[in-house]
């Protein structure tokens, strides 16, 4: 009987485990201009009340460049930016695409960031 109540509970564990898994990380994904360079900011917002280890940050913009950061760890409901400062001087464009990978979780959350639609021509 003890045999069988310890297997339910490990396999309980275990499916509770795997599910957070499967699903993308807490991360909310947020962008806005960057206020001494060209380019833009990028916001990571952890939307948990649990610290988060290990975020990695992948960026690669429209013209194939790509560049990557990490944060080591990220408190509940902390928050990040990342821009030009962060990234050796490299300003991050519009239409960049944003992959957040954070350790314990197979599945990354991801972003682009807008093009800006271009000015009417005047009539």
């Amino acid at each position: 009987m003890n045999r069988v109540l310890l297997l339910l509970a490990l396999s309980t564990v275990t499916t509770i485990a795997c599910s957070k898994a499967i699903e993308p990380p807490p991360i909310e994904i947020t962008y806005r201009e960057s206020l001494i360079a060209a380019g833009k900011i990028v916001q990571i917002k952890n939307t948990s009340n649990e610290p988060l280890q290990r975020v990695e940050v992948a960026l690669r913009a429209p013209n194939g460049d790509e560049r990557t950061f990490t944060q080591e760890s990220l408190d509940g409901y902390g928050a990040f930016e990342l821009g030009w400062k962060k990234l050796g001087g490299w300003e991050i464009p519009s239409g960049t695409e944003i992959e957040v990978r954070v350790e314990g979780f197979l599945r990354p959350a991801g972003s682009t960031i807008p093009t800006e639609a271009p000015e009417p021509a005047p009539i």
